[in-house]
């Protein structure tokens, strides 16, 4: 992140997933990590959220437990969930 203004600031990364062609249905994205960031004007920083399991898993209610279903899942992150600035995606196993 880089703050391009004239002004000491703060900004949220906001990390959501989707999976693609997902065998139930699921939400078009779903929050999944975040963090909020303190800028001097003219700085940068780099910004990592890292994402676990848990981040692809929804609740399996015919195993009662949660889990994952294999498959691409895209990695969307924006300031908020109006404001997506990068996409990408990854396959899981």
């Amino acid at each position: 992140m880089k703050n391009t203004g004239k002004y000491d600031g703060s900004e949220s990364a906001q990390v959501y997933v989707h999976q693609n062609n997902a065998p139930v249905e699921r939400p078009l994205k779903e929050l999944k990590g975040f963090t909020k960031v303190f800028l001097k004007k003219g700085e940068t920083k780099t910004v990592t959220v890292q994402l676990d399991a848990s981040a692809f898993s929804y609740y399996k209610v015919e195993k009662k437990t949660f889990g994952y279903d294999a498959g691409e899942f895209e990695i969307i992150i924006g300031a908020s969930s109006e404001d997506l600035r990068l996409k990408g995606s990854v396959n899981i196993k």
